[in-house]
């Protein structure tokens, strides 16, 4: 059967105060029929390409737009996630947190320490290996992962280490692929930049907005084998020290 997750990140432009990654999680026939959905979701609202970062300003493909018509585009966009996603998960850390308690602790030079980039992936993926650890009949997980970060190296070695780490047969193989070639990606661009949004003050998607009664803070029932849900981690200072702690013992 085996199963597809679709990562994105927001907030790594310069002085950006948080960082999110994150994606989410369907069986393969999921996504095909959620790929289909998107496209005719695109076509009838004349979007040539999806940018989530445009949505707010109202900048390329949504320039012009109503605010009527934005609202009711992103609603079928957040109802059509939670309709064919079984997982979905961010994790957000600042980078001022990042470097003060991680970055700059003394610790041995092995194991090696992650990039921001890549811790945020590897808490990224431990939660994802968690949620299929018990659903070995959906095994392999696949990962596509948004390519063009300075940092996407380190991801890889860290899928590698995570693939090596555990059961075999539980991960399959990890990609990177530019947005303007896989449509799906656009998925992972909503969740981690409305996150982000929610996190600076400035969300486009929120609980009120959201019809059928989904939110992004509960579990929604999907199909008979999952259990739909989105989790959102922050790294704190405490976890980061915890994560330090580690590193050291």
């Amino acid at each position: 059967m085996g199963l597809t997750a679709y990562l994105d990140e927001s907030g790594t432009h310069g002085e950006s105060p948080t960082l999110i990654l994150g994606g989410a999680i369907a069986k393969k026939g999921a996504w095909s029929r959620c790929e289909r959905e998107l496209r005719s979701l695109f076509k009838r609202y004349d979007v040539e390409a999806f940018h989530a970062i445009d949505i707010r300003p109202k900048r390329g493909s949504f320039k012009g737009w109503s605010q009527s018509k934005l609202q009711a585009f992103v609603l079928e966009f957040v109802a059509l996630i939670f309709k064919r996603c079984a997982y979905c998960v961010t994790v957000a850390c600042k980078p001022s947190d990042y470097a003060e308690v991680y970055e700059s602790a003394d610790t041995p030079s092995k194991p090696r320490k992650d990039t921001l980039y890549g811790l945020c992936f590897r808490i990224t993926m431990l939660a994802m290996i968690d949620f299929i650890s018990d659903r070995q009949w959906s095994w392999p997980l696949d990962v596509v992962l948004e390519h063009g970060h300075k940092h996407s190296g380190d991801a890889e070695r860290i899928f590698d280490e995570l693939k090596k780490a555990a059961p075999g047969g539980m991960l399959g193989e990890m990609v990177l692929k530019r947005k303007r070639d896989c449509e799906m990606l656009a998925i992972a661009d909503a969740l981690v930049h409305s996150i982000f949004k929610a996190k600076t003050g400035n969300p486009f998607v929120t609980p009120a907005a959201v019809r059928h009664e989904i939110t992004i803070e509960e579990a929604v029932p999907r199909e008979p084998t999952f259990q739909a849900r989105f989790h959102t981690f922050n790294l704190t200072r405490d976890s980061l020290n915890q994560l330090v702690d580690a590193l050291r013992s």
